[in-house]
């Protein structure tokens, strides 16, 4: 039997959620570092897959036991860029003027440095000889 399930978004992280229909309890089923994409639950109900990426891979394809929650990865995308120099991504709080805490997430881009010849500066035009 496929269990009830949602996914909603704690603060900045999209986790997946069991709800007890006998308790109407709620359990966190997701581990909590990655921000949960689609799911899927096997016709009985024991084996979940899901999408899962962080704030350092690319979305990638797991699938667990229900009962234990031990994911195993599927897919290994973020192999194809690890030499690339990617944007850096953290969660960052604040508190807002009311005291509530409010997260997000500030990513460092990379900045790349192109330097333009001045005008009238033809170094770089081809010349005949």
């Amino acid at each position: 039997m496929i269990p009830v399930s949602f996914a909603a978004f704690q603060r900045t992280k999209r986790q997946l959620f069991l709800i007890d229909m006998s308790s109407r309890a709620n359990k966190s089923l997701s581990n909590g570092k990655d921000i949960l994409g689609g799911y899927s639950f096997s016709k009985d109900g024991k084996i979940l897959a899901y999408s899962a990426s962080s704030a350092t891979t690319l979305s990638e394809i797991f699938k667990t036991p229900l009962l234990t929650f031990k994911p195993v990865q599927i897919t290994n995308m973020s192999k194809q860029i690890a030499t690339w120099k990617t944007a850096v991504s953290e969660v960052i709080s604040w508190k807002s003027k009311d005291g509530a805490e409010i997260e997000g997430v500030l990513q460092t881009q990379i900045l790349i440095r192109v330097k333009i010849p001045p005008p009238g500066d033809d170094s770089r035009r081809p010349h005949r000889d």
